[in-house]
């Protein structure tokens, strides 16, 4: 499970919209394949991601 852009508001997706270069996106996810996937996922979409490591908050 993967938790990403739940604090984007939808206006703010397309990079034209932005004022700032980059907007951070907060990644929350305890799996390591997942959390590379949607990494990737949001610095195509020109965001900054912040990533929160949760090793056994979801066990």
């Amino acid at each position: 499970m993967v938790k990403a852009f739940n604090t984007i508001f939808a206006q703010l997706i397309p990079k034209e919209a932005r004022k700032a270069d980059k907007i951070p996106v907060f990644i929350a996810t305890n799996d390591e394949a997942a959390r590379e996937f949607v990494t990737k996922l949001v610095r195509s979409l020109a965001f900054e991601p912040i990533l929160l490591i949760l090793n056994d908050v979801f066990s």
